[in-house]
């Protein structure tokens, strides 16, 4: 994610602060915490509302405790951990002499020593103590978990359902006593690993993992097979306005993700599945909440949360878990991803076969929350991951909740979407399905059929990838036999993050081969499917040779007026466009990529700042263009000049100002090296005779309708520039001049255009 800072230190704190006034004393807090030691601990986040943070500080004798901080618009306030108002029982059962005598009665002997450890601490929720007794039997541990009235009288209705049989067979933690004056339960200890880290363990032979994954789901299939009694209802609907209200925090961080969370969960709704398979849920339910002992017996853990709800909620949950194990583990994915289909299927084994649909849909509402709760507790450092872990779940609503259930679920593709951290083209197809031949090819076959000419022979017999975008797009080159004869044929594949942006790069392309490039010199990609279900566009590539390639200066002048002559057919064309351009989103785009900017460079936090705010304020000054079809994405390494003058990459087009394009084009011109603008200029003045824009003729402001907007448009591009600069992407090669000059050059002819 381009805004988002790196960690929350001071600096990411600021930036915070700069969006939600609710953080405004957050900076401060940061800086406190840093100079006094404190490590974060927990931070709950409401936008625009509160922030709760806990730290956790140390003291003498390896001891510590935490402190709590609420942030709201009208200050701050810090207090010791046992002073939260909403626990009231904490100060009682943090004195280690009360708690001996408390505690005596319940383990039927005296105590004759006890340290008090806080273990975690969430404000105004939760504290968990754990207390190490000294006893005239020995020595033993428990823990108390500490809760505000409401949640200690849910919980305590939850203890007393698995009082029975489910303590006896160690499924659950024994309780050994409960203090309902305090809302304080106390449990025994359960000594083991964590089965996240049992599971992940590199050193533990593969089929050990598996058996201790088949182990997991079996005890799940024996928490579900008890009665729920009266435990509290949770039902899907209430997990939808779960992950909406989270969505604010993400929207907040970035307005572009945050959306595409938002949209995502309006897609699960119309799919929900029926209210069946009502068990004794978890409501919780991952590995982490579960310990396996030195003997292999595993017990579950913090049933706070546990529920009348479907069985598929905590399989889908836990698997989603080790989806997000493996995307911030990648080395771990093949072993995480064979213990997600032993863990299903040791719970499948014991419980029966879960719907598939159920399974998909909470599987997908899990990998939402998980992603969403990274904004809400302000984990920074993951918040670049989070883009994979939604586009995953929208890859799931659109190919495995078509509306109707499949018919089979296929053998558990919790990781196989993921590739690694940096490289989140794990929204899209993943790379195994998109580049088997054998599976492409079966794919394939029925879109292309009706278009071939040898359908009986249609095959792909090779698949090689071109580029990932991370979080947006995968595109592939596949050799294809049968669609033109005996000989195989190129196709492009484009593979998105979401159905509806293949459906409209398809319906783009169609509309303009169909139309103003239908016949002549100029073209576009030809497209010849759609395949829905995989979000996949595939159509004939462009032929050519880049136009921002040709060294010879007669053959680029002739290019730049081929390119223009190109623009001129598409902005005089009556296509439209499903999209328009909006003022609103490009500003927080380009107040994104001046974040971007500042925190790689911070000298440049000023210039990029005003730059983002200014190309904005200029282009309100000036009056508005005809609204024409525009590529957005302009530039000449796009224009590919052979037979035909074929422009590429029209994923972005939509209705607009006709400056933009213009605006878009000689920038890059510029920024590659045209210092005296006469690529430019050939450019401009050709599109100017094509369309009768006089006030085109010059890049600088002319009289005519739109030249006074392609200042503005030329400082934001400029300031995209500087961003693709700092990030690394964008159409030049490492060495190109324009990435030694840098960041700074750009935004401050970025600032030129806008302050002449």
């Amino acid at each position: 994610m381009l805004a988002a800072p790196v960690r929350l230190d001071e600096t990411g704190a600021g930036w915070l602060a700069a969006r939600d006034p609710a953080l405004t004393e957050l900076p401060a807090v940061v800086t406190e915490a840093a100079r006094s030691g404190w490590t974060l601990h927990d931070v709950q986040w409401i936008p625009s509302q509160r922030c709760r943070l806990a730290y956790r500080r140390s003291a003498g004798g390896g001891t510590g405790s935490f402190v709590g901080v609420d942030i709201t618009r009208s200050g701050r306030s810090a207090y010791d951990y046992r002073d939260d108002v909403a626990l009231a029982g904490l100060p009682a059962v943090s004195d280690a002499d009360a708690v001996a005598d408390l505690l005596a009665p319940a383990l039927g002997v005296p105590v004759l020593g006890c340290r008090v450890a806080p273990v975690r601490y969430r404000p105004g929720a939760r504290c968990v103590l754990r207390y190490d007794l000294e006893t005239a039997r020995g020595s033993t541990s428990v823990y108390a978990k500490v809760l505000p009235p409401g949640g200690y009288a849910e919980v305590s209705s939850v203890h007393a359902l698995l009082a029975g049989e489910a303590r006896r067979s160690g499924l659950v933690a024994r309780t050994v006593v409960e203090w309902p004056a305090l809302g304080v339960v106390v449990g025994q200890a359960v000594t083991g690993r964590s089965l996240s880290h049992v599971l992940a363990d590199p050193a533990l032979p593969a089929a050990e993992r598996m058996g201790v994954a088949a182990a997991l789901g079996r005890r799940l299939a024996e928490l579900h097979a008890l009665d729920p009694g009266p435990a509290p209802e949770r039902s899907a609907s209430d997990q939808l306005t779960s992950l909406r209200r989270l969505v604010p925090a993400a929207r907040c961080a970035d307005d572009v993700l945050g959306g595409h969370l938002a949209e995502t969960v309006d897609r699960l709704e119309p799919r929900t599945p029926p209210a069946i398979d009502r068990v004794l849920a978890h409501g919780g339910f991952r590995p982490g909440q579960a310990v396996r002992s030195d003997s292999g017996e595993v017990t579950l853990l913090d049933l706070d949360g546990a529920c009348r709800g479907e069985a598929a909620r905590d399989l889908g949950t836990a698997l989603a878990h080790l989806t997000w194990q493996g995307v911030t583990q990648p080395s771990l994915r093949p072993a995480l991803e064979a213990a997600s289909s032993a863990f299903l299927a040791g719970y499948e084994a014991a419980a029966g076969r879960l719907d598939p649909a159920a399974l998909t849909w909470w599987r997908a509402a899990a990998l939402l929350q998980v992603a969403a709760r990274r904004y809400r507790r302000l984990d920074v450092a993951d918040w670049p991951l989070c883009p994979a872990l939604i586009g995953m779940a929208a890859r799931l609503i659109d190919q495995q909740l078509p509306g109707a259930p499949p018919a089979d679920r296929p053998d558990c593709p919790a990781l196989s979407t993921v590739t690694s951290p940096a490289d989140s083209a794990g929204i899209t197809p993943s790379s195994d399905d998109l580049l088997a031949p054998g599976r492409m090819t079966a794919a394939l076959r029925p879109a292309l059929a009706p278009v071939a000419t040898h359908p009986e022979r249609l095959a792909v017999v090779a698949a090689h990838r071109l580029s990932s975008a991370p979080g947006r797009r995968s595109v592939v080159r596949y050799l294809v036999t049968g669609l033109d004869g005996p000989e195989p044929v190129a196709l492009v594949g484009k593979a998105y993050a979401q159905q509806e942006h293949a459906r409209q790069t398809h319906h783009q392309l169609q509309a303009l081969s169909d139309g103003p490039f239908r016949t002549g010199r100029m073209a576009v990609p030809r497209p010849v499917a759609l395949l829905p279900e995989l979000s996949l566009v595939l159509y004939r590539p462009g032929r050519g040779e880049p136009l921002d390639r040709i060294t010879d200066p007669t053959r680029a002048l002739r290019g730049m007026r081929e390119a223009a002559r190109w623009l001129a057919a598409l902005h005089d064309s009556d296509v439209r466009m499903r999209r328009r351009l909006d003022l609103g989103r490009e500003t927080a785009s380009t107040r994104q990529w001046a974040d971007a900017v500042a925190g790689r460079h911070p000298d440049l936090r000023e210039p990029a700042g005003r730059l983002a705010a200014d190309w904005a304020t200029g282009l309100q000054a000036t009056s508005a263009g005809v609204e024409v079809p525009l590529h957005k994405d302009f530039h000449s390494g796009h224009v590919l000049l052979g037979a035909q003058v074929c422009v590429i990459d029209l994923d972005e087009a939509r209705h607009g100002d006709r400056a933009f394009d213009v605006a878009h084009f000689t920038t890059y011109l510029a920024a590659a090296g045209d210092s005296e603008g006469t690529l430019a200029a050939a450019f401009v003045q050709e599109y100017a005779a094509r369309t009768g824009r006089d006030g085109l003729a010059r890049v600088d402001p002319g009289n005519g309708p739109d030249g006074g907007a392609v200042p503005a448009w030329t400082a934001y591009t400029w300031l995209k520039i500087a961003k693709q600069l700092t990030v690394g992407s964008g159409p030049w090669p490492s060495d190109h001049p324009v990435r030694e000059r840098g960041p700074a050059d750009a935004v401050e002819r970025g600032l030129a255009c806008v302050h002449p």
